[in-house]
């Protein structure tokens, strides 16, 4: 076993019985520039995650040894020594926190449950490329952020600069979102698109009203993606606003559409936890 793997949970019925009730997968992730090193646990072996062919290890888990068998994949974060340590002669022990744990039968590998641990959410937290500290309940509006929809959003007002005003330097943050969304996901793309939001002036409000013959079917597509990525279980309200979003669409009131979808914004990126995310404009 590489070291980065820790020791492995086995089947709770060995192989002769054709059954495994469940099986362990590890992977592992290191501070960067520090190594890192992912495992795939398996049947009666490892298989190094970074080696390990998609369509093999796809074919190792729907074995009808496996048939009814629940998977769980662990993720682990792991401090090891830095270059200086070794330079230095300096003892610096290894530390492994479990981050998060998802659970999926074997017949069709579709996560059904995911659990995190606060303890190595905390620990990777101090070299996450956010820039704030996202807590546990918020973990999955990063993971599952609506990169491409809500990029889609910004192109829609960044190509019309006479409904949307933006401050200066925001071409460059765009790009780089729109260049995200096509290549990145989760925290990665979250991190190019909160530049990109907040430069562009599209935080309708009350005194800041959206400017009449603007389009709001960019913003209900994001809106409903917020929602789909688990809003509505820390907002309660998220999901009736964009109810009134799209009955007002659908009569016309574009208007009172983008304020109510603006609003459904202002929930999700204050929901991340950061007061410093917030949307231009006014």
């Amino acid at each position: 076993m590489k070291p980065g793997a820790k020791p492995i949970r086995r089947p709770r019925f060995p192989v002769e019985r054709g059954l495994f009730d469940e099986i362990v997968i590890l992977a592992g992730a290191a501070v960067p520039g520090q190594g890192s090193a992912g495992r795939l646990a398996m049947d009666r072996g490892d298989v190094g995650a970074d080696e390990a062919d998609r369509l093999a290890v796809k074919a190792v888990l729907t074995r009808r040894e496996f048939v009814g068998g629940e998977f769980h994949l662990r993720m682990a974060a792991y401090d090891i020594p830095r270059a200086e340590d070794f330079r230095a002669y300096r003892y610096v022990p290894l530390r492994y926190y479990d981050v998060c744990e998802a659970s999926f039968p074997a017949d069709n590998l579709q996560a059904q449950s995911f659990q995190y641990f606060p303890e190595g959410v905390a620990a990777i937290s101090a070299w996450s490329i956010l820039p704030f500290k996202v807590s546990v309940a918020r973990i999955p509006l990063v993971v599952n952020y609506p990169c491409r929809a809500e990029a889609q959003r910004i192109a829609y007002w960044f190509d019309r600069p006479q409904l949307a005003g933006r401050d200066p330097g925001t071409e460059e943050r765009v790009h780089r979102f729109m260049v995200a969304s096509q290549t990145e996901s989760g925290p990665a793309c979250l991190a190019q698109a909160l530049p990109a939001v907040s430069m562009m002036h599209t935080n309708w409000r009350e005194g800041y009203p959206p400017p009449p013959g603007a389009s709001c079917e960019h913003d209900l597509a994001s809106g409903r993606a917020m929602l789909a990525s688990g809003l509505d279980a820390i907002v309660h309200d998220a999901r009736e606003t964009v109810e009134l979003a799209v009955a007002a669409n659908a009569r016309g009131d574009h208007g009172t559409c983008l304020l109510q979808m603006a609003a459904v914004r202002r929930a999700f990126y204050t929901s991340l936890g950061s007061p410093a995310v917030s949307e231009g404009g006014g």
